[in-house]
């Protein structure tokens, strides 16, 4: 008794987020490339080798002039743009027969991908627009009712801010000896600054580290503290980085509550420093959590 008659509105609504993004993706990258068209088919020399050398060789390539590194990063991230938009129509994704299926799922992630981007990059609303088109879009299965109720369900939670990526080697930290530089999935973490304190089973890790996305060149610099006083039970926080004065009086509170073995001082600690947002070890990235 299932129907397939969810795909045309979910293409329509690609379709409609691909070209709605198309005029400002030329005009904002065509600033700064020859060809805008060229350099996103040209970009798969880029995804296959992320390398700075490669991307260097690239705008080398297409560069209307040499470019500042903020400009570079917005290139990258025009033509992730692109090529999220263009992973959305993956065949898979209309293979079978309800949309809530994983496969789906996947191709809605990437244009949700999208979106996300073209909010950053052009400074205006796409989401709402695009959630009204995908309610458009019934799934066979009323608990997951429309496109616009599996995009809130399934894609939202799986997006990635600065926060969680770091709070994912925050947290993974307790368990692995990185070294000063590592790379955990599209991300490059360099450790500037590494405090950890032992008593017994319980542990402490207060630390800054540099983070850059392997895909755009983005960075930012992250502070965060981690308690782990035992089994499951792990404290954490992390944000971004505000200054030698504020991590200073951090490091130093945190691990005179812990030296005290007052560890209810040091999660209110944890919850003052890094407000209500806390993390443990559901903040690790799945394959991690599995792992640990």
């Amino acid at each position: 008794a299932w129907h397939q008659t969810w795909r045309t509105p979910l293409r329509q609504a690609l379709d409609w987020l691909r070209d709605t993004l198309a005029p400002h993706y030329e005009s904002r990258l065509g600033q700064l490339l020859r060809d805008p068209w060229e350099a996103r088919n040209d970009y798969i020399n880029v995804i296959l080798n992320r390398s700075w050398e490669s991307v260097e060789r690239f705008l080398a390539q297409h560069a209307v002039r040499k470019l500042p590194e903020a400009d570079t990063i917005t290139v990258l991230k025009l033509l992730e743009l692109q090529r999220h938009l263009m992973l959305m129509y993956t065949s898979c994704g209309w293979f079978f027969d309800e949309l809530s299926g994983i496969e789906t799922v996947q191709d809605i992630q990437y244009a949700g991908r999208a979106v996300e981007l073209a909010e950053a990059l052009f400074c205006e609303p796409i989401e709402a627009s695009w959630l009204e088109r995908l309610m458009q879009a019934q799934s066979n299965i009323p608990e997951y009712r429309d496109g616009a109720h599996i995009y809130q369900t399934f894609v939202k939670p799986a997006m990635v801010d600065w926060e969680r990526v770091g709070a994912h080697y925050a947290v993974s930290s307790l368990f692995e000896e990185y070294p000063e530089r590592t790379r955990i999935y599209g991300y490059t973490f360099d450790r500037e600054d590494d405090q950890r304190v032992e008593a017994g089973k319980a542990k402490l890790i207060v630390g800054r580290a540099l983070a850059t996305s392997d895909m755009t060149r983005e960075a930012a610099r992250l502070s965060f503290g981690v308690l782990h006083i035992g089994d499951h039970h792990i404290n954490g926080g992390v944000q971004l980085f505000r200054g030698e004065e504020g991590y200073r009086v951090l490091v130093q509170e945190l691990t005179e509550a812990f030296t005290k073995a007052d560890f209810s001082e040091a999660i209110r600690l944890l919850d003052r420093h890094f407000g209500e947002t806390t993390y443990s070890l559901k903040s690790l990235f799945r394959d991690e959590q599995r792992k640990v």
